[in-house]
């Protein structure tokens, strides 16, 4: 995945992914694996500050596959559970 200059890059792409969030920096890179052309835009800097407190275990083997776990787990964002509660109506 190239890192944009200029406005023009992005209208050369396959997939064109709006946000730098968890979601865009999770699916781009995946993208751009199985060869497309893929341009991320985001409009904040980076670094920037992003707690993470949505994550869940089930996001340890996407993590491992990225090639992020570690870091995750260096900078204390690791969960080992979580709870999923529902109101009945």
């Amino acid at each position: 995945m190239q890192n944009p200059t200029r406005a023009e890059n992005s209208a050369n792409c396959d997939v064109l992914v709006i946000g730098g969030g968890p979601a865009g920096t999770t699916v781009a890179p995946l993208l751009a694996e199985k060869g497309y052309k893929v341009v991320l835009l985001e409009k904040a800097l980076h670094p920037r500050f992003h707690v993470g407190e949505s994550l869940l275990p089930a996001n340890l083997p996407l993590f491992e596959r990225m090639g992020v776990a570690e870091e995750i787990k260096a900078i204390g964002m690791g969960k080992m559970g979580g709870r999923v509660c529902f109101a009945a109506t």
